[in-house]
């Protein structure tokens, strides 16, 4: 289990020595400099992580696909870091997929119904929270990805279209969802709830989420308005609260002992200098 605290694509040459990264370019010596910290500091520290865990998961004979979880705050890098992953994964020659806790939410109709069912609970009202995700779909996809063991076993990975029913959002169309090949060697299961991480200031997961939106209003999706996305990380803060304060103590529950790596991450998504103890 991998979990940022709060919480470029690169390609591998020359036997792990030589990486580099796309859009580690800027327009300041700021972006820049934070891009150079997350890619040499973050990104490629991560990545050899994963190939350890992978080389313990096949040490130990295990037939199945290796799962890392990735756990941290709305907006603050997780699927960022997953498509560096996967990328430096596959280029090294290891078969790698990803998923989301996001990919697996209710459909829309399925949603409101939950919402009119409960509508004196406002963490029920929109997606997001437990409760509002389909978890037979999400079992199922990851046993699936992780009996994955011939060139002709094939899978479609559920993805959700945030932008859809006026940025509510639907699970997207299955006849779009991406399929993968095997066999797999590791999947990347990546959500804010993967475990939970610990509580960032509240002003962050804001900004991080209202940059998301900002970001789709721009590639011409419906997105929030600043109000709306307010109203939305509020509905996240009660479970942040209630659960993710004793996971950098105990380590998720679902863990293996030792096998947990923790990154603690500043407002600019950059490793801070004084990181806290890296193995649970």
């Amino acid at each position: 289990m991998l979990m940022p605290r709060c919480l470029s694509t690169y390609h591998h040459l020359d036997n792990n020595r030589r990486c580099w990264a796309t859009g580690v370019g800027g327009s300041s010596h700021t972006t820049r400099a934070n891009s150079r910290l997350r890619v040499y500091h973050y990104y490629l520290p991560v990545f050899f992580w994963c190939i350890h865990q992978l080389k313990l998961h096949k040490d130990s004979g295990a037939k199945t696909a290796l799962v890392v979880g990735i756990s941290a705050p709305q907006g603050c890098g997780k699927s960022t870091l997953v498509e560096q992953l996967q990328e430096l994964l596959i280029s090294n020659g290891h078969n790698a997929a990803n998923v989301s806790t996001d990919d697996f939410y209710l459909r829309f109709q399925d949603q409101s119904k939950l919402a009119a069912e409960h509508s004196s609970n406002p963490l029920l009202q929109y997606r997001g929270n437990a409760g509002t995700h389909d978890l037979e779909l999400g079992a199922q996809t990851l046993q699936r990805l992780r009996d994955l063991h011939s060139p002709s076993d094939t899978a479609s990975v559920p993805r959700y279209d945030k932008s859809a029913n006026g940025a509510k959002g639907d699970r997207a169309d299955p006849s779009t969802w991406p399929k993968v090949n095997g066999p797999i060697d590791i999947v990347l299961f990546e959500g804010w709830m993967s475990g939970f991480s610990c509580l960032p200031e509240e002003e962050w997961v804001f900004k991080w989420r209202l940059q998301a939106e900002e970001r789709m209003r721009a590639s011409g999706k419906p997105g929030m308005t600043d109000a709306q996305i307010a109203d939305f990380v509020a509905r996240f803060m009660p479970a942040y609260k209630a659960y993710l304060p004793q996971l950098y103590s105990k380590g998720p529950t679902t863990a293996r002992p030792n096998r947990t790596l923790i990154i603690e991450v500043d407002e600019q998504r950059s490793p801070v200098a004084n990181q806290p103890k890296p193995v649970l």
